[in-house]
């Protein structure tokens, strides 16, 4: 408001030497054109002089006053466009704050989302460990099972072998002998393991073992017949 008063007396004091400007000028063309190049009288000269400077005040002013309200609408249109544009500008921020606040909380429940999915992840890391563990033992003791069934694929039993010692030992041929767990003995590449056993407790001696027979010997007793069971296991 003050910046406004200022600026229109600055258009006053000018509008005043202006006037007084124009008066002179004036009356000095009137002077001059004068038919008679009298002097123009003094009543004359004041007369005219008020009505100049009455006519061109009365321009001057409306004039400045024309400016005056178009100064200050100009300046009212300025203040609300400033108003508005501040408006709007404060709306905005406001949206981009907001925006600003949602966009952190997403990306804190995104963060907490991938602490979860890593905590899930080594959880069940843990677990696929825990199971390789697991399975390695498991097969461990299935190749022991394995091995197991695999020597016991190589146990042959011989039951209810009658048996007449002669000149208190007696020779057996494998290829003669029948298992009860299969259809015959296998061609042994070396001896096999033999144990004999009888229903009596009696006591057998091996006397030699070979990859094709065995010869036996009572230790204590006849000559028989003693029926027997042997136990043969492939090296």
């Amino acid at each position: 408001m003050q910046s406004n008063l200022i600026t229109v007396l600055v258009f006053v004091c000018v509008g005043i030497l202006v006037t007084n400007l124009v008066t002179i000028i004036t009356l000095f063309l009137l002077k001059r054109k004068s038919k008679d190049n009298k002097v123009i009288s003094d009543e004359k000269y004041l007369d005219l002089n008020i009505k100049f400077q009455y006519l061109i005040t009365i321009l001057i002013m409306g004039g400045f006053l024309l400016a005056f309200i178009g100064w200050n609408t100009k300046s009212q249109i300025i203040k609300e466009l400033k108003g508005e544009i501040l408006i709007d500008t404060k709306q905005q921020i406001d949206a981009i704050s907001i925006a600003g606040d949602s966009l952190e909380l997403k990306f804190t429940k995104l963060g907490q989302l991938q602490k979860k999915q890593r905590e899930k992840i080594n959880e069940l890391n843990s677990q696929n460990d825990n199971l390789q563990s697991k399975l390695v033992d498991i097969s461990a003791s299935i190749e022991k099972k394995d091995e197991f069934i695999k020597t016991l694929l190589h146990i042959y039993i011989v039951t209810d072998v009658d048996l007449h010692f002669e000149k208190n030992v007696a020779r057996l041929y494998y290829k003669d002998l029948r298992p009860i767990n299969a259809r015959k003995l296998p061609e042994f590449k070396e001896p096999p393991i033999v144990n004999i056993q009888t229903k009596s407790g009696l006591v057998f001696n091996i006397q030699s073992n070979t990859k094709n027979y065995i010869e036996i010997s009572p230790i204590a007793g006849d000559g028989g017949p003693f029926l027997l069971t042997f136990w043969i296991v492939e090296r």
